[in-house]
């Protein structure tokens, strides 16, 4: 759901237990709210099942960005990500944060 959601030269993958992190390439802030909203839109109206009963299933989503202006290291972005990520969890489900 989330990789069909990413264009085919971004990159989906798996991160920690329940994490997954979308590389956006060549990407605006306000480009990867557009993906963050058509991710929580696919979710919001995905019947999730599990042993036959519905499943109530919720999406908070950290977004950093890295610009020419401001360069920062792999990991800075990724740890940028995750305090805004934090930050929508905290915030309540269902919410995005832009770092």
């Amino acid at each position: 759901m989330v990789s069909r959601s990413a264009r085919d030269a971004d990159v989906v993958a798996r991160y920690g237990g329940d994490e997954i992190v979308v590389i956006l390439a060549d990407s605006t802030k306000e480009m990867a709210m557009v993906v963050a909203d058509r991710i929580l839109r696919k979710v919001r109206l995905h019947e999730f099942r599990y042993r036959k009963e519905k499943a109530s299933v919720t999406v908070s989503i950290g977004i950093s960005n890295m610009t020419g202006e401001m360069p920062v290291s792999p990991e800075e972005l990724l740890g940028l990500a995750d305090a805004a990520l934090y930050t929508a969890k905290e915030a309540g489900k269902k919410s995005v944060h832009i770092a």
